[in-house]
């Protein structure tokens, strides 16, 4: 069936429902991307930002505890020996609660091995941390200072360099995600751009064909009207109209 031959109501159904179809179609990808935009937002701020935060967590404990090891192996003050003990219980307390807070994210298996490393390291040092704190303890600071400047110095520093290049690279993720994120904003904002031009574009088209089926036939039905009139109005009774089942206006 030609376009032509439809009914006024058909053809304007038909023109908005292709107009709908492509407000649905910009409508849809609007969604997508900005679910696409929300998720790298959410891995931002829910993971890698909470992760730099715990990482540093257990950066700052161990700082806390390299420090009062050499000042429990140096001091003979009673005050500032027990000072040092109980900083180096709270600092404890934040390895620990970073550690766990750590193990509830959703990591990559590349974090998993990161902590995996800083876990051993830090199980390699912890006898010789503890050690040293019961020299000290014991009054042998000399033996205590060699210990905690001699064996256990690499071992602490490296638990400081495996934890400081986890931040780094929770760092690193956290700018691919934002990277990502404005990514995807921009592929979302032209696609809006082009589908607006698209459908504005097709609005044009739609709407000067159903002009056009419309004012077409208008235009040469009444000139044929015009001449029956003629030729009725001059004594030919015998004259009439031929329907060729194109015409809408008549």
């Amino acid at each position: 069936m030609r376009f032509n031959n439809l009914k006024m109501s058909y053809r304007l159904n038909i023109g908005f429902s292709i107009l709908l179809v492509l407000m649905l179609g910009m409508a849809m990808l609007g969604y997508i991307n900005m679910g696409k935009i929300k998720n790298h937002l959410q891995e931002i701020t829910g993971t890698n930002y909470t992760a730099i935060q715990q990482a540093q967590g257990l950066l700052k404990a161990q700082f806390i505890l390299v420090r009062e090891l050499r000042t429990i192996a140096i001091v003979k003050d009673e005050g500032m020996i027990k000072a040092s003990l109980k900083a180096m219980e709270n600092s404890g307390k934040i390895h620990q609660d970073s550690w766990e807070a750590l193990n509830k994210l959703k990591l990559s298996e590349a974090d998993k091995d990161q902590l995996a490393k800083i876990k051993e390291a830090k199980e390699k040092v912890t006898p010789l941390n503890q050690q040293t704190i019961e020299l000290a303890l014991a009054g042998n600071r000399d033996k205590a200072g060699e210990l905690v400047t001699g064996p256990a110095f690499p071992l602490n520093r490296k638990v400081l360099e495996l934890a400081d290049e986890f931040v780094k690279k929770q760092e690193v993720f956290m700018q691919q995600s934002a990277d990502m994120s404005e990514k995807a904003y921009h592929t979302a904002t032209q696609w809006m751009f082009g589908l607006v031009a698209a459908a504005t574009l097709l609005g044009i088209v739609i709407t000067l064909i159903i002009t056009r089926s419309v004012t077409r036939p208008i235009g040469g039905e009444p000139a044929v009207i015009a001449s029956l009139t003629q030729q009725v109005a001059q004594g030919d009774l015998m004259a009439r109209f031929e329907n060729t089942g194109q015409e809408t206006g008549i």
